[in-house]
């Protein structure tokens, strides 16, 4: 197989930071729609 090209390389380096700030995103979105869903939650219990 050998050595990926430079190029190769940093095209993947590429997609991975995008991929990482997606996920983070979504990560962040769902920790949102987690806690409203809590908070609704606690207000139909109490």
């Amino acid at each position: 197989m050998g050595n990926p090209s430079k190029i190769v390389v940093r095209s993947l380096k590429r997609s991975l930071r995008q991929l990482t700030k997606e996920m983070k995103t979504l990560e962040d979105t769902l920790l949102v729609l987690v806690k409203q869903s809590i908070k609704a939650f606690y207000a139909i219990v109490n």
